[in-house]
C-alpha cells in the first residue's frame, strides 16, 4: 500500500491489521509514523503483538471483527433481543 507492505488489509473497510513480532519493539518511531501515514490515506490501523496473537486470540479476532462491524454494517441487521415483540 503506497511504499508499505501491510500484513492483512480489508479495502472495503479500509482496515490493515499488523502482526508484530519482538524486533518492533526497536521501531516503535517508524511504526508510528506507519500507521500515521496509512491513516492519512483513510485506513485504521489496528496492531498486535504476535505473542498476543497466539495467546489471546479470541480476543484478537473479537477486536478485528468489531473494527469490521464498524466500518461496513450490515444493511439488514438482525433484531436485538425482544425488539419486534408484541
Amino acid at each position: 500500500m503506497g511504499h508499505y507492505i501491510v500484513d492483512f488489509v480489508c479495502l472495503r473497510a479500509r482496515l490493515v491489521v499488523e502482526l508484530d513480532g519482538g524486533h518492533h519493539a526497536e521501531r516503535l518511531l517508524e511504526d508510528f509514523e506507519r500507521t500515521r501515514d496509512l491513516a492519512r490515506s483513510g485506513f485504521r490501523v489496528l496492531r498486535f503483538w504476535n505473542n498476543e496473537v497466539l495467546r489471546e486470540t479470541e480476543a484478537v479476532l473479537e477486536s478485528i471483527l468489531e473494527a469490521l462491524r464498524q466500518a461496513c454494517p450490515h444493511p439488514y441487521p438482525l433484531p436485538q433481543a425482544g425488539e419486534g415483540e408484541q
